[in-house]
């Protein structure tokens, strides 16, 4: 087994650290605070120097990504605001998506595409210009936050319905239904696919053009669903409460499964390595097309991966802690038998 190296291991708030963009191999952008203990921020941040390099302040909290077209971030708060700075903090511009925003919910995540900014929320899709223009594509149903981007197309969903299908962001989507109630996508090469909500849950894969069906495949039971989809050149991996499963894209056969998972866990795939974490082990590194463990990074300390991105040729953590030590980023090397795995795409 692989043992972890960690460079170092800091705490930035008492809660809410996330990483929203990596803009090289030593700068991060990141959000800070929920609002609560913590002023709610962007910053950036110097993986070398460990510092803060810039701040910006933002009324309500950050807790998804930010996209960069550029030289320029864009990311949504809980108030359904679109900000727009520079990639060193400077204030672009700053529009809210509704007037009427559901508090209940959580800010959305935004996504790049055919050259427009996509944020699925609520009961809308909204479409907004790198400079700063909105259009609301209105659903009346409830749309997934699950939107992705194939070679020519944007697609998302109603949420436990149809497939919503971009061809044109100047004009709304088309609705098509795929025999599945869709919880979420994936998508990748000329492959999109989808998991439904169940009772009877299955995973389907389809032909991007075409929208034709290639293949179909039962899961199991699963309380509370699943949860995602991730994808890559060869596989598709859903990942529920308890456990992930790998099935072949070509041919839907299924791989392999595991159920070592615990309750929220998170499956990055990086080249032909996976990281997850489970009950046991903060973090692990598994061989993605066999599920094969090949690391275990160390034993929980009280603190736990909320995510993880790879920076540069190091891997950085997102490390929530629910006691006084608080929220941060820890940063660990990566082994040399792991590199030569995410050298290979």
């Amino acid at each position: 087994m692989i043992s972890a190296e960690t460079v170092w291991d800091i705490r930035l708030a008492r809660t809410g650290v996330h990483v929203l963009n990596v803009l090289d191999d030593h700068t991060v952008v990141l959000a800070i605070g929920y609002g609560i203990v913590d002023k709610t921020r962007v910053a950036g941040f110097d993986l070398r120097s460990h510092k803060i390099t810039w701040s910006y302040p933002t009324t309500a909290a950050v807790r998804f990504n930010a996209v960069r077209l550029g030289g320029r971030l864009y990311f949504v708060d809980d108030d359904r605001v679109v900000h727009c700075i520079s990639v060193r903090g400077k204030p672009v511009w700053a529009k809210p998506l509704t007037s009427n925003p559901n508090p209940r919910m959580t800010g959305p995540s935004i996504f790049a595409a055919l050259g427009r900014l996509f944020v699925p929320d609520d009961k809308s899709v909204y479409v907004v210009t790198p400079d700063g223009q909105i259009q609301t594509y209105a659903m009346d149903e409830y749309v997934s936050r699950s939107l992705v981007q194939g070679r020519h197309r944007v697609f998302s969903a109603i949420s436990n319905g149809p497939l919503l299908v971009f061809d044109d962001p100047t004009q709304p989507p088309t609705r098509v239904s795929t025999g599945l109630k869709i919880a979420h996508l994936s998508a990748f090469g000329d492959v999109v696919c989808a998991v439904d909500f169940g009772p009877t849950y299955q995973l389907q894969c389809l032909d991007q053009e075409t929208l034709r069906e290639l293949w179909r495949a039962d899961l199991p039971n699963e309380m509370g669903a699943y949860g995602s989809l991730e994808q890559d050149s060869e596989n598709i991996y859903v990942l529920a409460q308890g456990r992930a499963l790998a099935f072949n894209v070509a041919t839907g056969s299924r791989l392999w499964a595991t159920d070592e998972f615990t309750s929220g866990a998170f499956f990055k795939t990086f080249g032909r390595a996976a990281v997850t974490r489970n009950g046991h082990f903060g973090l692990e590194w598994r061989d993605a097309s066999s599920g094969e463990v090949i690391g275990l990074w160390g034993k929980r300390d009280g603190s736990y991966a909320s995510d993880v991105v790879v920076a540069g040729e190091n891997v950085l953590v997102e490390v929530s802690n629910s006691t006084y030590r608080g929220d941060g980023l820890r940063l660990l090397r990566v082994p040399d038998v792991v590199k030569q795995r995410l050298s290979v795409h």
